[in-house]
């Protein structure tokens, strides 16, 4: 990585946590994030509920190049297949066997957000192939 200078030192320091450990980097809703990670390697994320004031959360997850699932809990700061029962991704041979047959890949996700109990929503997203470059949106809406 690389910054001409302090003040861009900080637009990268989210990508610096995701890449350097598995600190959960803080992302924004309504905010596009671009991630690229290798076959087998994991990013978390956390974003604040607390000024949240619709029901449900929504993650947009556009695969560019590559696989991933992601993994969602409101407790679990490193949430994944073996600690959480809600794990985003449904059907989840159906759904590759949908995406080798289209150029686009994208999953929208929805789920409750149970108000004024919960702090962060973490989520953690496992990479499957060897290169991967994902985006992910996340989203504050009614149902």
């Amino acid at each position: 990585m690389h910054v001409d200078d302090f003040e861009s030192l900080f637009s990268i320091t989210n990508d610096l946590a995701q890449r350097v450990c598995s600190a959960q980097a803080e992302i924004q809703f309504d905010m596009k994030i671009n991630v690229t990670c290798s076959q087998n390697e994991w990013r978390y994320f956390k974003a604040s509920t607390k000024l949240l004031s619709k029901d449900f959360i929504a993650i947009d997850k556009h695969e560019t190049k590559g696989d991933a699932i992601l993994f969602y809990s409101f407790n679990n700061k490193n949430p994944n297949k073996d600690n959480t029962a809600a794990y985003l991704k449904q059907n989840e041979e159906q759904t590759r066997m949908n995406r080798r047959n289209s150029e686009f890949r994208s999953e929208f996700h929805l789920f409750s957000l149970e108000k004024n109990t919960e702090e962060y929503v973490y989520v953690s997203m496992q990479c499957l192939k060897a290169e991967n470059e994902i985006e992910l949106l996340f989203t504050n809406v009614d149902f």
